[in-house]
């Protein structure tokens, strides 16, 4: 019986093992390249660089790449992928300035504008404003600036808004109210005035009416002396009248009540026609050494016209006569003799 070769066995038994080796090293290689990642460190306070790595923790990336975090600064893993290509940030500590509504603080933080009010449980209200975008990320010296807004109560006659502002003037605000003013309106406080808390605008609303009214125009007496009339007497020329004026008024009226009239025209419809008075001034002259009988001076309540009394009642004098001298002058009992009448 022949004897068979076992050379070619070797050889084959050699090539197999090779293969193995080159599939389980490719497929390791394979592996480990499937388990390396990139990485991008951003250091807002120094370089940013790449990072091939197979770690899944991102501080460990750090401390294998020896870089330090110090108390206050803040590591932003919310892009970091421990099983992909992904961004590690690294922000580092700033000194701000944070006012808010006034009162400002100094703070240390890091990242962005929204982490600050969060670390300090700073809410804002929906009408506040704040002088950075919240994804701000803080530099030194940042000073950041928080208004309140307050409200505002505008009266526009028969409404009422209520808005809400941070700060402005009186004019502003019945922009933001869309409140327009008239050519005669006007507001309290005045258009310029700056804005405060709880403060309110009166929006006053102006109209102008006309009317008219008539009114009557008193006569004047005029007197005109007569020397062909006696003292003491009068008489009426001519009888006065009165006259009519139109008047025309311009009322102002603010938020439907007067608040002033004002004369705009004036019309005289009718004149007035003047009472004219006759006074008489002839006095009377004696004859040479001749005096008056009585020095009386007439009452000073006294009226005469056309030369009789028109405010007193002619009465007869009660005195005894003497029975002869009236007979004597026929004097019938129901007539008064010519001077012994008198007026009372």
């Amino acid at each position: 019986m022949k004897k068979r070769s076992i050379l070619p066995r070797k050889r084959i038994i050699i090539t197999a093992l090779v293969i193995a080796a080159v599939v389980i090293f490719s497929a390791s290689l394979t592996v480990y390249a499937m388990a390396v990642r990139t990485v991008l460190i951003y250091d807002d306070g120094g370089e940013h660089i790449a990072v091939n790595t197979t770690r899944s923790d991102g501080s460990d990336i750090l401390r294998a790449r020896g870089i330090v975090l110090e108390e206050d600064d803040y590591l932003d893993l919310s892009s970091f992928d421990p099983d992909d290509d992904s961004v590690i940030r690294i922000h580092r500590a700033r000194q701000v300035t944070l006012v808010d509504d006034g009162e400002a603080a100094t703070l240390v933080s890091a990242g962005t504008v929204r982490r600050l009010l969060e670390q300090q449980d700073i809410e804002l209200g929906e009408r506040d404003t704040i002088s950075y975008p919240l994804r701000e990320l803080l530099v030194d010296d940042m000073e950041i600036v928080i208004q309140r807004a307050f409200d505002v109560l505008i009266e526009d006659y028969d409404a009422e808004y209520t808005i809400y502002l941070t700060e402005g003037t009186v004019a502003q605000a019945l922009m933001q109210a869309e409140v327009v003013l008239e050519e005669n309106d006007f507001v309290v406080p005045g258009p310029s005035y700056e804005l405060e808390p709880g403060m309110t605008i009166e929006v006053m609303r102006v109209e102008y009416r006309e009317r008219e009214r008539t009114t009557a125009i008193d006569f004047e007496v005029v007197r005109r002396n007569n020397a062909n009339m006696d003292l003491g007497t009068s008489r009426l020329e001519q009888q006065g009248a009165r006259g009519e004026r139109r008047i025309v008024y311009s009322d102002r009226y603010v938020n439907g009540e007067l608040d002033e009239s004002v004369i705009v025209a004036e019309v005289i419809v009718k004149a007035p026609v003047n009472e004219i008075r006759v006074i008489g001034t002839r006095t009377v002259r004696l004859n040479p050494g001749l005096t008056p009988i009585s020095t009386l001076q007439p009452p000073a309540n006294l009226v005469i016209e056309n030369g009789r009394p028109t405010n007193m009642v002619r009465r007869c004098m009660s005195v005894r006569p003497r029975p002869t001298r009236i007979m004597a002058r026929g004097l019938r009992p129901q007539v008064c003799p010519r001077g012994l009448a008198t007026w009372r």
